[in-house]
């Protein structure tokens, strides 16, 4: 078995996006143990994807709070040995855990704070979408130029009924489509006879 560590600690839908890491990871390693990082709000969203191993709470506000609770952290995670670890998360806390932990393969953006830390510093495509970049992280480790897309996988049980779930909102403004495009969206007639359900906080 071999161990894989993923560290995305920002808002819901960057966890979201990042889940393709792990199946790309099980797609091209048969023994790969997926570990992801993230904050206790998007824990559920990580353990209900089929290709995460194991998740990892990084409670930044609270019980990891500091450089002291990044060292506790980087400690527990030091359990294992990692072949890789992949941190699409730009911030100054995910790119110091990732400096602790114990792997010769590091990946990162090279716009990430930090950056020169990683031993792998990948280029930050702003004009890609957010999957491909994350994507990018984990190709470079088996040296793939390929672009496909994977679409996240969550695994939810809603009263045995598929549905598609639309969360319209986010804390920045220039994240925020514009409600006429939601309804666009939602009045396609390959969604007519679907439930549609609005998430959000």
């Amino acid at each position: 078995m071999k161990n894989y560590l993923i560290i995305q600690t920002a808002f819901l839908g960057d966890v979201v996006l990042a889940l393709s890491m792990g199946e790309y990871i099980k797609s091209n390693d048969e023994e790969a143990y997926i570990v992801f990082v993230t904050t206790r709000l998007s824990e559920p969203l990580a353990a209900n994807c089929p290709f995460i191993d194991e998740v990892v709470i990084y409670d930044k506000y609270k019980m990891d709070r500091g450089l002291s609770g990044i060292w506790k952290l980087a400690a527990r995670l030091n359990k294992k040995k990692y072949s890789a670890v992949f941190t699409p998360h730009r911030s100054f806390r995910s790119a110091l855990l990732t400096n602790l932990i114990t792997s010769g393969k590091k990946y990162g953006f090279d716009r990430s704070a930090l950056s020169f830390l990683y031993k792998n510093r990948i280029k930050y495509e702003s004009a890609n979408h957010e999957i491909e970049r994350n994507l990018s992280l984990v190709r470079a480790h088996w040296d793939d130029s390929g672009k496909e897309l994977i679409l996240p996988v969550i695994t939810v049980e809603v009263d045995k009924k598929e549905a598609i779930a639309i969360a319209p909102g986010s804390v920045w403004a220039t994240k925020r489509w514009p409600v006429g495009k939601w309804i666009e969206l939602i009045s396609r007639s390959e969604l007519a006879d679907r439930e549609i359900v609005i998430i959000g906080s």
